[in-house]
């Protein structure tokens, strides 16, 4: 119990700012959380399209391939697994899909960087 409490603490302090100003002006919480929903897909997007051209600059060969691979595999699992928390930390309010979706959004923002740096 106590290293779920740990857990949600970590997850809140996130911070979804640069999210929320996205949707900013949201005042329907159906609006808010479809508006949400839209930033993690376009994230999630730009993740794959990252993801797409680093396959092509990877000349180093098969382990860096085969490591990339089983990382990238991993991050999908973190990155649900996380953002499980602030939903059910909501529910069953009507603010649960936003907070996952906005968990979502920042964590594929995160990998995002994350690859860029690796493949600059």
């Amino acid at each position: 119990m106590l290293n779920l409490l740990f857990l949600i603490a970590a997850v809140s302090d996130i911070g979804y700012g640069e999210i929320s100003a996205t949707c900013k002006g949201r005042v329907i919480q159906a609006e808010a959380t479809a508006c949400a929903w839209d930033s993690y897909h376009r994230a999630d997007a730009e993740m794959n399209e990252v993801w797409r051209s680093t396959r092509s600059d990877r000349s180093a060969g098969n382990d860096v391939e085969a490591a990339l691979l089983k990382s990238q595999r991993a991050f999908l699992i973190y990155r649900e697994q996380t953002c499980k928390v602030p939903y059910l930390v909501e529910s069953p309010g009507t603010i649960a899909p936003m907070e996952q979706a906005n968990c979502l959004t920042e964590i594929t923002i995160h990998r995002v960087a994350e690859l860029r740096k690796l493949f600059k």
